[in-house]
């Protein structure tokens, strides 16, 4: 099961994303919600007490393994709140789901550090692809915002944003001609 938290002042969007992941079969489970960066700390910080107190024995889950993440929200904007998790918790996974899609924004959560981005736009199973793909340590990139990264870069003339070591084993494994599933076989 994969546990997640959403973060997002918008509690209608919360609700909905909520509601599609708990009611749809899907291996996740949304630990809880906070409306601001403000809010999600201390939630984080209640929520990693009474699960190593209390529930982290009896459910035999760890704690939050990845926040769904807003941008556009007040008293600290998504990128303020991805520099202070990745400072007291780093080892959860930030997928950002927002409608900011501008490129400076992108380039800026990509070099402090997420492991994917879709808009607010995207239809729902892109939500699902990206929460399992990061899961298993695949960043994801929604279509659209994977659009916007690519036409900056060929306008700035070949920007290119650099693999991360397991996209290079990927690649390795299939230039030296395995099969899709023989690569998934030794990962």
């Amino acid at each position: 099961m994969i546990t997640v938290f959403i973060v997002d002042d918008h509690s209608l969007f919360r609700l909905g994303t909520r509601y599609f992941l708990e009611n749809n079969n899907l291996p996740v489970k949304v630990l809880g919600e906070a409306d601001s960066g403000y809010d999600l700390f201390v939630k984080l910080k209640q929520l990693k007490e009474l699960l190593y107190r209390i529930a982290l024995p009896i459910m035999g889950t760890s704690f939050v393994q990845m926040i769904l993440l807003d941008i556009l929200m007040p008293d600290m904007s998504g990128v303020e709140v991805l520099e202070k998790l990745r400072e007291l918790y780093p080892q959860i996974k930030v997928l950002v789901l927002s409608s900011e899609t501008a490129f400076a924004t992108i380039n800026k959560m990509m070099n402090i550090g997420i492991e994917g981005f879709i808009s607010k736009a995207a239809p729902y199973h892109d939500l699902v692809g990206a929460i399992i793909s990061i899961s298993e340590d695949v960043p994801y990139f929604g279509c659209d915002i994977s659009r916007i990264i690519n036409s900056v870069g060929a306008i700035k003339g070949g920007v290119t944003i650099a693999p991360t070591a397991r996209e290079r084993e990927v690649m390795l494994y299939a230039a030296s001609g395995l099969s899709g599933k023989e690569i998934a076989d030794k990962m």
